[in-house]
């Protein structure tokens, strides 16, 4: 880490130490399904969706050799496989 601190204008003590009080629950609106329906993940500025899939355990364990990213690794070989595989 870079021993240069940067003051970023905030009391971050002060922070850490609020206790949220019921009033401060009561000003956030309800999250809905509709909510979530329009909601959109990105990462790396490109849109995922969140899925649940049942695959072959040796399939999911030569992905998880690759690490930590190993969901990422498989996005991409079934990205590659897509462009080589038109419809």
């Amino acid at each position: 880490m870079n021993g240069n601190l940067i003051n970023i204008g905030s009391d971050l003590a002060k922070v850490d130490a609020h206790i949220i009080s019921q009033e401060e629950y009561d000003e956030l609106p309800e999250l809905t399904d509709e909510m979530f329906e329009r909601a959109s993940y990105k990462r790396a500025g490109v849109e995922i969706v969140p899925i649940e899939i049942e695959l072959p355990k040796e399939i999911i364990q030569y992905f998880k050799a690759f690490g930590k990213n190993w969901q990422l690794q498989m996005s991409d070989a079934l990205e590659q496989w897509i462009k080589t595989h038109p419809i």
